[in-house]
């Protein structure tokens, strides 16, 4: 119970540990005081008490609330923090009766001593009831008439030996008496004892003392409830102090529990599992997905922009993009960036039922360049009389079989190559004219480096086109292609092509080399009272690649887990192997060892190193320990 507007406040507790690793946090913690919706910094005092177990004291202000909370604060805790409500009591609540009127006039009447000065419970002796009810039942018998009915003092025997002493202890007969024989000593000791508790507490008369009718019933005030009063009734909270409770809210507040403590708490997630959300993250990548839009099949709408890194074209670039599509104006002095097809096309469908004539893309076979550069070169030689090749002989003797103009020449067969070459009419000239028109367009092509043609997507009439995209073509166009193709100085490309590259140097050496006690799981295995001496060949090495532990200083250290207080710490050394990695020596001694129960199981370990005031936790695990039959 916290008591409200106590003096001195009382101390809360709370523990932090670490949201990433589990750790204790032992410093940058703040305290805050809530009440209602007002959030202040604490006024009290905050104190680190061990391992992460954190007290704060409240001012007695602090305290003086019905209800207020304490905010354990640390950016790093889990949950940033714990959050300690707490409810407070008037001092000294005690549960009383509805009929308080009726205990209090009976206390008035009857409570008119201290307790103390009456008889303890154990300096009281019982009676001796069996004996008290044997001489009743003699007085019963034998006291059957009145004195005065008996004869008169006159006719009495004398009474200096017939004393009326002795007259009356003749009241039966003798032979109803005890025989000698039968008769068994009182128990004097005994009797003499109660005559001493009758002498010190026997010290008034029964009469004096309150009647049968108005005692207390012993049904109702029992030895037990008797022993309820343990102390003074007036240390105790007075009847115009006593605050009564808040039923109603009592009430609400049982409702509540019993709809939302549905089960056992140890069931739910426990604090130190609990790793908070990246919130940060989440709402950077939701403020991309709000900019989303889909279609009626739920495929994402992509607007294709370009220049001007990344916004609308510029007019510059819209009139350049209506040049290269072949619209209107010029590369130089575009006539205008009004949407329009020109003369020859007044519609889209006159422009696609053109575009429709030309050859696909599929069927296009590209002309054979080398070759026509070969036969241009051997035509360049040709020349012409009108439409006439003209052909010279360099002294060659030329056999003519028909020769209807046989002055100057000479012919033979052996030059009648001219039989069979083509035809003038089998020869088809190229299509000089479509071909023209195809450099005109292949003329305005730009690649980039990879000779990839560039492309911007827009609409003739320069608008936005919606372009669905299937997310797996997408996926597939981008982790398909070779990261070589993708190494562009600062780019995701180029990054993974550098984590490739160093990542092609790990082999199984990433897996930390350990060698005896330690386990592959790390599970580190010592024998109480044992020395683990590099001497020996049985120190504790832990390989791996690990940060640069140059000039770090290294701490092997085991705790038990019920309150991390270190138990074993040891320096250790640290020397680089190949390709990055590095080796972590621990050597114990046998006073180190000894310090280890082979019957705990809750021992830990861990290596530490700092470097330049960072620390990293290199290795961690658990700790078994056996015991040594020649050690005690």
């Amino acid at each position: 119970m916290y008591l409200k507007n106590d003096t001195p406040p009382k101390p809360i507790y709370a523990i932090l540990v670490n949201a990433s690793d589990g750790s204790p946090i032992t410093t940058g913690v703040t305290a805050y005081h809530i009440q209602g919706t007002t959030r202040t910094t604490g006024q009290g005092t905050l104190t680190h008490i061990a391992n992460g177990r954190w007290a704060y004291t409240p001012t007695q202000a602090e305290t003086n609330y019905d209800a207020f909370a304490i905010d354990f604060y640390h950016a790093s805790a889990v949950g940033q923090g714990a959050l300690v409500e707490v409810v407070t009591a008037t001092q000294g609540i005690a549960l009383i009766t509805a009929d308080t009127s009726a205990i209090k006039a009976k206390t008035d009447a009857y409570l008119d001593a201290t307790v103390s000065s009456r008889l303890a419970a154990s300096g009281y002796t019982a009676p001796d009831n069996a004996s008290i009810s044997a001489i009743k039942a003699t007085v019963d018998a034998n006291l059957d008439a009145p004195i005065s009915s008996r004869a008169p003092a006159s006719t009495a025997l004398s009474n200096a030996v017939w004393t009326n002493t002795k007259a009356g202890y003749l009241d039966a007969a003798i032979s109803s008496r005890l025989a000698g024989s039968a008769y068994t000593a009182p128990d004097n000791v005994s009797i003499a004892a109660i005559k001493t508790t009758v002498d010190a507490n026997l010290d008034a008369t029964v009469s004096s003392r309150a009647p049968a009718a108005t005692a207390l019933s012993n049904v109702i005030w029992t030895d037990a409830k008797a022993g309820y009063l343990d102390s003074a009734i007036s240390s105790r909270l007075a009847a115009a102090d006593y605050t009564a409770p808040d039923n109603t809210s009592i009430a609400s507040i049982k409702t509540t529990v019993d709809w939302t403590l549905d089960a056992a708490i140890s069931t739910r997630l426990a604090a130190a599992s609990y790793t908070a959300p990246d919130n940060a993250s989440i709402a950077a990548i939701k403020a991309k997905t709000d900019k989303l839009t889909f279609n009626e099949d739920n495929y994402v709408y992509a607007v294709g922009v370009g220049g001007s890194g990344g916004t609308d074209w510029t007019d510059t670039e819209k009139q350049q993009i209506r040049y290269r599509l072949g619209i209107d104006g010029s590369t130089q002095a575009p006539s205008t960036n009004s949407p329009h097809l020109g003369s020859s096309y007044s519609t889209l469908d006159d422009l696609a039922a053109h575009v429709s004539t030309r050859l696909a893309a599929s069927s296009y076979i590209a002309p054979d360049n080398a070759s026509i550069a070969a036969i241009k070169s051997q035509t360049d030689k040709l020349s012409f009389v009108g439409s006439d090749v003209k052909a010279t002989l360099d002294n060659e003797q030329v056999t003519v079989a028909v020769n209807n103009d046989k002055t100057g020449y000479s012919l033979t067969a052996d030059y009648d190559r001219a039989k069979t070459a083509l035809a003038i009419t089998e020869y088809l000239a190229p299509d000089n004219a479509s071909i023209a028109a195809i450099k005109a367009k292949t003329d305005k092509l730009t690649f980039n480096a990879s000779n990839q043609v560039i492309a911007n997507a827009a609409n003739l009439d320069n608008s936005a086109i919606a372009i669905e995209i299937n997310a797996e073509d997408v996926a597939a166009a981008i982790w398909d292609v070779g990261m070589s193709e993708h190494n562009i100085p600062g780019s995701a490309g180029a990054k993974l092509n550098v984590i490739e590259a160093r990542t092609a140097n790990i082999t199984a050496g990433t897996e930390i080399n350990v060698v005896q006690p330690v386990a592959q799981d790390q599970t580190l295995t010592l024998v109480r009272g044992d020395d683990y001496s590099a001497a020996d060949g049985r120190a504790l090495q832990w390989t791996g690649y690990f940060p640069d532990l140059t000039g770090a200083t290294i701490t092997f250290t085991i705790a038990s887990r019920r309150d991390y207080q270190a138990i074993v710490q040891a320096t250790c050394t640290a020397a680089p192997g190949t390709e990055g990695a590095w080796t972590v020596t621990a050597e114990l001694t046998s006073a180190q060892t000894s310090l280890l129960n082979p019957y705990d199981t809750s021992y830990v370990y861990d290596v530490e190193a700092v470097i330049d005031s960072r620390h990293v936790t290199l290795v961690r695990g658990r700790v078994e320990v056996l015991p040594d039959a020649n050690r005690t």
